[in-house]
């Protein structure tokens, strides 16, 4: 069975401790796809997609936190992006609690799918001198 998201070099922003969670977001993507694949069962999918919101929830904070502390001034238009993408995936697992037919296109919001990176995005430019700090939450 083929992944649905697989990590290369162009998904490296730079910023060790966002890279390790884009990595583990995309592992938890890959898992709901074979469980969804396999016919795991909706109890199973289930766990999977909360574990994805709470890995999702986890990065957008902690990039969120990055961002405003290297002074990004888009921050509030990225901050607003996390909450639209957040609810998607909120949407999702409410369909796939109440026993709704949903596809893994309809459970995951492309963005966090396909989203092809060619090194750091104009996100993470200022937090480049960050490539190897903690997180310090």
């Amino acid at each position: 069975m083929s992944l649905l998201v697989t990590w290369t070099h162009a998904n490296i922003v730079g910023v060790q401790a966002m890279d390790d969670e884009h990595a583990f977001m995309m592992d938890a993507m890959n898992e709901l796809r074979a469980a969804l694949v396999s016919g795991a069962g909706r109890a199973l999918a289930i766990d999977l997609m909360n574990k994805l919101i709470e890995l999702t929830r986890m990065h957008f904070r902690n990039e969120e936190h990055l961002l405003e502390r290297f002074g990004f001034p888009g921050l509030a238009q990225h901050s607003a992006e996390h909450e639209r993408l957040l609810a998607q995936l909120q949407e999702s697992f409410h369909r796939l609690q109440q026993a709704e037919t949903v596809s893994m296109g309809e459970l995951l919001p492309a963005r966090l799918v396909s989203r092809p990176r060619r090194g750091p995005g104009p996100a993470v430019w200022p937090m480049a001198e960050c490539a190897g700090c903690e997180l310090g939450l």
